[in-house]
């Protein structure tokens, strides 16, 4: 399956770096965060989720 979405220059720019930094195309990275996600405990999901949320609650609610 193929899975297409858009993200901003400075986060292509961020995410090339990394990718440099470690040694991997940004493909191999991606992929990599996406098992990482997919493998991690619903609970820590749950935190994380949690913690992103209220970080950004004030961009949120500006934009809805």
């Amino acid at each position: 399956m193929d899975v297409a979405f858009e993200l901003s220059d400075e986060k292509i720019q961020k995410l090339r770096e990394k990718a440099e930094e470690y040694g991997v195309p940004p493909k191999e990275l991606l992929e990599a965060g996406i098992e990482d996600f997919l493998n991690q405990p619903d609970e820590q999901f749950k935190e994380d989720l949690n913690y992103i949320l209220r970080k950004n609650s004030k961009l949120y609610e500006r934009l809805s």
